[in-house]
């Protein structure tokens, strides 16, 4: 597109009327839906064409105003009257894609959350069976293998079950059965009582047709009776406090025996460590004079070759030295040398 400012100078752009009244055509493109791939990629080859165009005429905007400072002002209207007109355009193409882009986005929140339900919905049946599998462990198994797995962990639930109810009936019946146990001898004590009950009764009346004699003789048998009961009960009582003695001496007998067993344990541990200390002690010891050993009998080996260095180190010492510059360095420098002589006898 070509314009002419006041001075008369033309201004070109590359992007015609022309060129944008074909470009209308793009506000006919749309997406049909996902699966059209290729309505896609019409589409964002073309906002790409627009917005390469948008953005080339920005730059020669920005090229043309710099020698012609004069025409900026129509320059910039200019441009932005183009930029106007494919704004719209851009607009759409852009509105497009970011459809689509939001259509997949939302697809893919969907599929997450189809995903959390079923992992909720294992969870649920895992937890009534009382599973001990971790999500991570069933979110990706197939539905046929997490079948399988429900039904194993429902099987054994039921079998855990299964086998707490008849505990919980052995548990009824030892109980109904002491329960029966008891009121037999209830039933029993309370037979013997109305026995006995109707006996007294009877010698009562014999009593009664005795006159007092037999009156007397009833009422000592009374006091006998009571007597005898009494004791009985004082005798029960008595049983009782024993067996409860002897239940509590027998739980300090065992709980003494346990803490003579652990007392012992540790008696026996610490013995244990002691004599591998010893022997530890010992060995090292042994081992000490083997090593001592070894170096005497070295050392004795190497006597003659020790006197050899020995003497050597002596006749070192014993060399005169010249009376001459620096004589007190060469003397040291000798015995420093019957030293190190001597350091290498006391080695071997």
């Amino acid at each position: 597109m070509t314009i002419e400012t006041e001075s008369q100078l033309p201004i070109e752009y590359s992007i015609t009327d022309a060129r944008i009244a074909e470009l209308l055509d793009y506000l006919d493109l749309t997406v049909d839906g996902l699966d059209d791939k290729h309505g896609l990629e019409v589409v964002t080859a073309r906002h790409h064409e627009v917005k390469a165009l948008r953005i080339d005429l920005e730059k020669e905007r920005q090229r043309l105003k710099a020698p012609l400072l004069d025409a900026a002002s129509r320059l910039d209207s200019e441009a932005k009257r183009l930029k106007l007109e494919l704004a719209p355009i851009e607009a759409h193409l852009k509105g497009e894609r970011d459809r689509i882009a939001a259509e997949k986005a939302a697809i893919k929140e969907r599929a997450a959350a189809e995903r959390r339900e079923r992992l909720e919905a294992r969870m649920a049946l895992l937890v009534a069976v009382e599973s001990k599998r971790l999500p991570q462990d069933v979110e990706l198994l197939p539905d046929e293998v997490f079948e399988e797995a429900l039904a194993e962990d429902t099987a054994e639930f039921e079998r855990a079950k299964e086998e707490a109810r008849l505990e919980a009936e052995r548990v009824a019946k030892e109980k109904e059965a002491e329960r029966l146990e008891r009121e037999a001898e209830l039933a029993r004590i309370e037979e013997e009582r109305r026995a006995e009950a109707a006996r007294l009764e009877q010698q009562r009346k014999e009593q009664e047709a005795e006159a007092a004699k037999l009156r007397k003789q009833r009422e000592e048998q009374e006091a006998q009776a009571r007597r005898e009961r009494e004791e009985a009960a004082k005798a029960q009582a008595a049983e009782r406090e024993r067996l409860r003695q002897e239940r509590a001496e027998l739980e300090e007998s065992q709980a003494a025996e346990r803490e003579k067993l652990r007392l012992e344990r540790e008696r026996l541990e610490e013995e244990q460590r002691r004599i591998q200390t010893a022997k530890d002690e010992q060995a090292r010891i042994e081992r000490e004079a083997q090593e001592e050993q070894e170096r005497k009998a070295r050392r004795e080996a190497l006597a003659p070759e020790i006197e050899q260095i020995n003497n050597l180190a002596d006749a070192v010492e014993s060399l005169l030295v010249p009376e001459v510059t620096g004589a007190s360095d060469l003397r040291k420098a000798l015995d420093m040398c019957a030293s190190q002589i001597r350091s290498i006898g006391r080695g071997l």
